[in-house]
């Protein structure tokens, strides 16, 4: 994943917060922060080759698809995983 397509990652999480919070959705905000954390960390580690940083962020990017196409169902589990996921990259992705 070349370094540019993580970067508009982070962009484009960050207009996301914005708008969440700004709607206030914390949920939502919580995430984007998240997920901005996550791309933040694998940027300044060098991490971008690993196969896992693509699956996270490829899980990450169904989670909200899922929840925003289910807005108003009480269910948010797996943003909740997602996030908890993305809060944790040195977890996640510390060598084998």
């Amino acid at each position: 994943m070349p370094e540019t397509v993580l970067e508009r990652v982070i962009g484009e999480a960050a207009l996301l917060r914005l708008i969440a919070s700004a709607q206030q959705s914390r949920d939502i905000a919580r995430f984007a922060h998240a997920l901005t954390f996550f791309a933040t960390h694998v940027l300044e580690h060098g991490i971008l080759q690993d196969v896992r940083v693509l699956q996270v962020i490829g899980t990450a990017n169904l989670t909200l698809q899922t929840v925003l196409e289910t807005a108003g169902a009480e269910d948010f589990d797996s943003l909740y995983q997602t996030i908890a996921l993305l809060e944790s990259p040195r977890t996640l992705l510390q060598s084998r």
